[in-house]
């Protein structure tokens, strides 16, 4: 089919270019990529966590196939990629992403040495009570909603947030054009101190025993008065005094006994 020659108009195809990619580009950060610093999710996020929500997925209830929540906001939420949907839920489960997770899962959804997780259909999932301190007062016009994209339904633009969720679980995104990277908070614990590079080994817990309490003997046993007063060192003391001396005690009643004095008549 053609156009009608009275309809078409002449451009410049750098001013429809540069157009085109600016309205890309800023739905890429503002709808995509980049987290909300009110409340610190990504629009998928937002959208997985409010669709649970609207499910009744609390963390009091039994836990659903995720494969029903990725139906939920693919339906009315999220028109584009279940795998993205999907993904995004995985990573707000996983204590080695999430500070302070965000879903409470149940079944295999991965592993931190890059395992992936188990298809929808297999796992479930429910929200934590960190996500419904998240989501708390939300019914009480506390944030605006806006249409979704059939215009069927709404959605929060922001959840009203009770927690920092940007400063405790961080986040990273690449948009076009900016990026970002936000760590999330560390433990207030103090590391353990760092091990010795040496390849000695230790020394054996009886000599360390013995070397840890030599130092509180040697002065009670150097000092002069408790060598007199020590019952063990008067033996020492007396044997080596009668070494030294000579023994003439002993001779002399040997003479009288050999020679003795005969009787006067």
């Amino acid at each position: 089919m053609q156009t009608p020659p009275d309809k078409l108009s002449t451009a410049n195809i750098t001013d429809i270019m540069q157009t085109a990619y600016i309205d890309y580009s800023m739905s890429v950060i503002i709808s995509r990529a980049l987290p909300d610093a009110r409340d610190g999710l990504k629009p998928v996020q937002r959208r997985i966590l409010y669709a649970m929500y609207r499910l009744g997925l609390l963390r009091n209830r039994p836990f659903t196939k995720c494969a029903k929540v990725v139906g939920e906001v693919l339906g009315n939420y999220h028109p584009h990629g279940d795998s993205s949907v999907y993904d995004a839920l995985v990573r707000l489960a996983q204590t080695w992403v999430m500070r302070y997770p965000l879903i409470n899962p149940q079944g295999n959804f991965g592993s931190v040495d890059g395992d992936e997780a188990a298809a929808y259909r297999y796992t479930e999932s429910r929200l934590e009570h960190t996500a419904e301190t998240l989501l708390a007062d939300l019914d009480e016009d506390t944030v605006d909603f806006n249409p979704n994209f059939d215009e069927k339904t709404t959605e929060p633009s922001v959840l009203p947030a009770g927690l920092p969720t940007l400063l405790l679980n961080g986040s990273t995104g690449i948009a076009v054009g900016m990026t970002t990277n936000i760590p999330r908070t560390t433990s207030t614990k103090s590391p353990p101190p760092p091990r010795s590079s040496s390849t000695t080994p230790p020394p054996p817990l009886t000599n360390s025993a013995t070397s840890s309490k030599a130092p509180t003997s040697p002065p009670a046993a150097s000092s002069p008065a408790a060598k007199a007063s020590s019952p063990t060192s008067k033996p020492a003391a007396a044997s080596s005094a009668s070494a030294a001396r000579p023994t003439p005690r002993t001779t002399k009643p040997a003479s009288k006994s050999s020679s003795p004095k005969s009787p006067t008549t």
